[in-house]
């Protein structure tokens, strides 16, 4: 879906098929016609009026959230079950200085979400400085067993983790003052490096704002 400010424009299955098709080709990878970015490149195809007004693009479920609570998706989606980096790159750039992770599920059936090591990608697609980072707000935090705090996702040390109370339900969610406005492209992910990954988060949401967030 994307808005247009005073407009928004679902998914039909019929009406991209040049955009799907160009797409599809180009990237090497079969675009449905249904997904977001074939409209919209379809509609850039058509020379569409309505382009000049274009606020952003995001999913149906992502407009409902923002009707309902009035903070914009910048992102969301699923990690793949498994040790190691995970990166992800959105559909579009967001200009901001507050990053917020939402974990929505975890791999596990458990409370808990754990996070090692965390980037967030610049315009040029690389991870920005962190010297400057700060933690704004994370919901749990578990110091009962460790100091498993949300700063250690910018440590530098893989083998240190935040790591959320395993009594605080999800979802989860971590705020971190980026220290000045970026334009974020994506982020990258490092779960705990232990057997079985002990915490990973499934289902995410991102938000990134210029302003921070209302706790």
């Amino acid at each position: 879906m994307h808005h247009t400010g005073d407009t928004d424009r679902t998914w039909r299955n019929t009406i991209t098929g040049q955009a799907a098709s160009i797409l599809s080709k180009e990237f090497g990878f079969n675009i449905p016609q249904r997904w977001s970015i074939a409209h919209l490149y379809q509609a850039i195809l058509n020379n569409e009026g309505h382009l000049s007004k274009l606020d952003y693009l995001t999913t149906l479920a992502g407009c409902i959230h923002w009707k309902l609570t009035g903070e914009k998706v910048a992102h969301e989606g699923a990690f793949t079950p498994g040790n190691g980096w995970q990166e992800v790159r959105f559909d579009a750039p967001v200009k901001g200085r507050f990053f917020c992770l939402a974990a929505l599920s975890p791999q596990a059936n458990n409370n808990i979400a754990a996070i090692a090591e965390f980037d967030v990608l610049g315009a040029d697609g690389k991870p920005v400085s962190r010297e400057h980072w700060k933690i704004r707000y994370a919901d749990s935090e578990e110091t009962r067993s460790g100091n498993r705090t949300a700063d250690k996702i910018f440590d530098l040390q893989e083998s240190t983790f935040w790591m959320t109370v395993d009594n605080v339900a999800y979802p989860h969610q971590l705020v971190i003052d980026l220290s000045k406005v970026e334009t974020v492209t994506g982020f990258r992910y490092l779960p705990r490096a232990e057997k079985d990954f002990p915490g990973m988060i499934r289902e995410y949401r991102v938000y990134v704002k210029p302003s921070d967030f209302k706790y």
